[in-house]
Parts: C-alpha cells; structure tokens; sequence
C-alpha cells in the first residue's frame, strides 16, 4: 500500500511508515457519515525525487510550531483521501537533521473531523440569512374568553333593549295621537315634539350602538397581521451554501413552503412590514437537528469529484440506497450473529412543544406502545426498557376555520339594523384561513406549511399531525419494523477494484447474494494486506431466523 501526504495542497510527498497506517472508520448510531478515529506520526525523509524536509522547514520559518499544516492522506494514489493536518507542536514529533544524519521528521497527522459539522455548529443564522430571504406569516387573534364575550353581548342587548323599548314608546305615542286626534294646535305641537324627541333618541343610541360594534369589531375582530419568518428549505440551502456545500433533499417536494416562524412579543403589522426578527438564537446545526427531528432525518456529507455536497433524508433514505457494485463476499467464516431484540423500544412518542399562555395552541402528540402478546412470550418488556421520546423544540400552528360564535352574533346584529355602517362587518374571508393566536405574541416557535399570501396551507394539520409524521418517518423504528442480526468478528475480507472512498461515503453495501441490503456500522482497513475486517447489521424481514413477527406484537396507540 502506498501513503503519501500532500501539504498545503501543494506537493504530495511520501511517507517511510505506510504499512503502519491503519484506517478506521465507524458509524456511530447509524450516522451515514463515518467518524475516522486513527491518528498516526508520518515518518518524512528525502530521496533522490522528493524533499519533504526542506519544504516543511520553509513552511515553519514564519510561524515555527504555532500554526499547523493542511495536509491530505492519500492511500494508492488516490484510491483513497482523508483531509486532516500535520500537527507541528505535538508532543509525539521528533525532528532529525544536520551533521551527517539521515534527516527524518516524525509529525502527527490528524484527521479533521467532519468539517461540516464543525463549522455549522458556531455558525448563526444570522451571518447568512437577512431581510431578503425572508417570508411573511399572517395572523389574527381570537380570544377565548367566555366572561369578556357574554359582556359584550350583554351590553349589547340592553341597548338593542332600549332602540327597541323607544320605538315601541313611539309607536304608542302614534298610535294614541291617531286614535284621540289633535284637536288643537297645542296638541299637534306637544305630539310633535314628543315624537322628535324619541326619534333623536332612537337616532342617538343607534349611533352608539353603532360606535360600539364598531370599536369592538376593530379590537376583537382585528386584520390579519403579517410577521417574518423562515422558510426552512431556503434557509438550509442557504447555510449549506455560506460554507460551501450544496443542499440535496427529496422532502422539499412534499413540504414545499415548510416555514419556521420565531417566537416574538413583536405585534405584526397590518400594512407596513413586520418589525420582528424571524432569526432563532441557536446554531445553525441546531436548526438542522431540530427540524431533522421532525422527519427522523439525519445529515450525510459528501465529497463527489470536488462538489461538497449535504444530503438531508430519512434514516431508511440510506439505508435504501446501498453504494453501487460494492458487496460482502461470502467467506467461510461468517462471524457472529446476534440480534437487536432489547434495542427495541416499548413505547415512541412523537410530541410538538406544548404552550402556555394561548389557548389556541393545542396537545399535539401521537404515542405507539409494544408488548408481545401470546403463550410462551418470556419477554413482555422486550428485554431491556426503553424508549424513544421525539420531544420537537417548536408547535405546530392552528389555523382559524370558522367564524366563531361571537362573530356570528355581531354579524346578525348588522343584518338586523339595516341603518348601521356595514363597513364594520366581519366577512367571512377576512380571518379565515390565517393563523390563530390568543394575542399579538407568538409564545413558542412555529411551524406551519404557508400559503402565498401568508395563510396556514390546509397541509399544515395533515401531513404535519404527529400521526402523519409517525406513520411515514417512526413507524421503522417499532418493534415491528426495526428488527435486525448484527455480524461480528467477521473474517478479514478484500474488496477488489473498490474505491475506498466509496465505502465512506456510503455504510450501505449488498450481502453476499446481492439482494439484500447491509448496514456497515465498522469498517476498517488493514495496511498490511489492505483486507477489511467490518461489522454489520442486516434488516430481518418474515421469515428470517430469529424473526418475531407481527402477530405476536400488541400495538397500542394515543393521539391527541
């Protein structure tokens, strides 16, 4: 095997100690990407074609040990790379030059962790994402406060009460003038006055009921109020291209317009644009987890022919697509074989975050729970207790779908007196369709599936119940659906004519018999005879050994 280091993405040298470089990569809870975990000291001496001591001397003359080297492994030229560094102030090094002596310079070569990762962590939205990536959100508020609704009616009513008490008063007040007569001219006088002074009073509480609808339309029935928010996929795309990656994700087109609104005391604004900052406080890499919470979806990073690239998909999205032409090849030693029966979990919940302080926010949470059922289940808690628990950091939102009572109410009262301003009246289409909030507050983070013009996309309490989400993205991690043999101690095994690199990129390969898939949770390559000495786990399915099936396993569910 040969082992060279470039440095500085300058010039690839050498280096005396390749076959003590052993590669060891692992997958840690199903990551699809591989944490390398071998650190090695290069051996570097000259030779009649290469100098690696002069080149890494002149590279210490401004800094000396203060600043490490960017340097690349490179296995059978190219066959397989590993970025990292040449650590110059570690305490393994030893340099050897000068006076007649074979120069020699032993240097620690870390491998970098996933750069990605690294870097989105302290990376703030911020830095990326301003005013013109932003959208907008639409609300209303509707209280639920029965006393403040039977008040208003109350009060009302009693002046409904009172224009109707004084026509009734002036219709007598005609009626006794019509069966009497006026038999003088006092008498017309008097009647005329009376009947002036009641219509002036019948005007002039018409006119305040009136003003009173109309405050009390503008402040229980108020416009729909715009506030800035995130749409998730343009803000991932956007953060991923700030570091230099590309953004892949098959969920983009079932959740298209995917928005995260921020939570804020900032009042929307019914004209101007909003005065809110729809920018979260956490990381970047927060942001990617939380929302990967929601589709079980975990992060892969690549590095494709120089294109940096993060692909964004469900767990099983992987696991499904094996690297191409890679196999296990059938030995006679098959290693051990266990199985994951105490991983299982006895119970998975799905749960948005719960809110206080608006009543229009609701329970949103949907729970599976397991037990094995039947004669001669020795293991009724399936071996060990566990759990999993998706607690998601933000609500969903709740759409306002229909007029509510008192609405209702003030809109009869304007069909009823036809003298009164209809301008005031609270239309149909004016609320429905927006946002429910109790108050100007948005009291937890949001998310919702938008529509153009800033409304909640009838989606939003579809495909993003918990129950939705559960059956599409959770419904593998039962008991049912998440049973698998796990191999170890494997006998060694070469891979012919594949690129190892491949193999990093990619966990997933293709049993023995080509047909079904594998998951490589170890895999590590020997320098001396360049054999892989791996460990899996293969998905069982009816019928395999060790299989329990669905028959013998009682679901139970909750949803609210």
């Amino acid at each position: 095997m040969s082992v060279t280091i470039k440095i500085n993405n300058d010039q690839d040298f050498p280096i005396l100690n390749s076959g003590e470089v052993d590669l060891d990569f692992t997958f840690n809870q199903f990551s699809p990407n591989a944490n390398i975990v071998s650190s090695f000291v290069a051996q570097f001496v000259c030779s009649p074609s290469s100098d690696p001591i002069t080149y890494i001397r002149e590279q210490m003359t401004v800094t000396g040990v203060a600043k490490n080297l960017q340097a690349q492994l490179n296995v059978d030229d190219g066959f397989f790379t590993v970025d990292g560094q040449l650590n110059l102030s570690s305490p393994d090094n030893s340099f050897i030059f000068g006076q007649g002596q074979k120069s020699q310079f032993d240097i620690k070569f870390d491998p970098y962790p996933n750069l990605f990762f690294d870097k989105s962590k302290d990376l703030s939205i911020a830095k990326f994402s301003d005013k013109n990536n932003w959208e907008e959100v639409r609300y209303v508020t509707e209280r639920d406060s029965k006393i403040e609704d039977i008040l208003i009616l109350i009060i009302t009513y009693q002046t409904l009460q009172q224009v109707a008490q004084q026509v009734y008063n002036t219709s007598d007040l005609i009626k006794e003038a019509v069966n009497t007569g006026f038999d003088t001219a006092s008498a017309v006088i008097k009647f005329s006055l009376k009947l002036a002074m009641n219509l002036i009073y019948i005007v002039a509480i018409l006119l305040a009921l009136n003003e009173l609808l109309k405050q009390t339309s503008e402040v229980l029935f108020d416009k729909p109020k715009k506030l800035y928010a995130l749409d998730v996929w343009q803000t991932l795309i956007d953060g991923c291209r700030y570091l230099g990656y590309n953004f892949e994700s098959s969920l983009q087109a079932d959740y298209a317009n995917l928005t995260f609104l921020t939570a804020t005391t900032t009042k929307g604004e019914v004209f101007d644009d909003p005065k809110n900052n729809p920018v979260p406080t956490y990381s970047f890499l927060q942001f990617i987890e939380n929302i990967g919470a929601l589709f079980n979806a975990k992060l892969k990073v690549t590095n494709t022919g120089g294109n940096n690239t993060v692909t964004f998909e469900n767990v099983r999205y992987y696991e499904n697509t094996p690297a191409e032409n890679i196999k296990l090849l059938d030995l006679y030693n098959n290693g051990k074989k266990s199985f994951n029966f105490e991983e299982l979990p006895e119970k998975i919940t799905l749960k948005y975050a719960k809110v206080s302080g608006d009543i229009n926010y609701k329970t949103n949470f949907y729970q599976e729970s397991y037990s094995l059922k039947g004669a001669g289940a020795d293991n009724i808690l399936f071996g060990a207790k566990s759990s999993i628990d998706v607690n998601l950091s933000f609500a969903k939102a709740e759409k306002k779908t229909s007029q509510s009572s008192l609405e209702k109410a003030f809109n009869s009262i304007f069909d009823l007196l036809a003298g009164l301003s209809k301008s005031y009246k609270v239309k149909t289409g004016d609320r429905i369709g927006f946002l429910k909030l109790e108050r100007d507050i948005v009291p937890q983070d949001t998310l919702l599936i938008r529509n153009s013009d800033g409304s909640v996309n009838d989606k939003t309490n579809t495909i993003l119940k918990p129950k939705s989400l559960f059956q599409k993205f959770y419904n593998s991690e039962s008991p049912v659906n998440n049973q698998f043999e796990i191999t170890k101690e494997r006998g060694k095994q070469p891979i012919c004519g594949v690129n190892s690199n491949d193999l990093i990129n990619n966990n997933v390969i293709l049993d023995q018999n080509g047909t079904r898939n594998i998951i490589i949770t170890k895999n590590i390559r020997q320098s001396q005879d360049g054999l892989y000495d791996i460990e899996y786990r293969k998905r069982l399915q009816a019928g395999d050994f060790g299989f329990v099936d669905q028959n013998l396993i009682d679901v139970k569910s909750v949803e609210s």
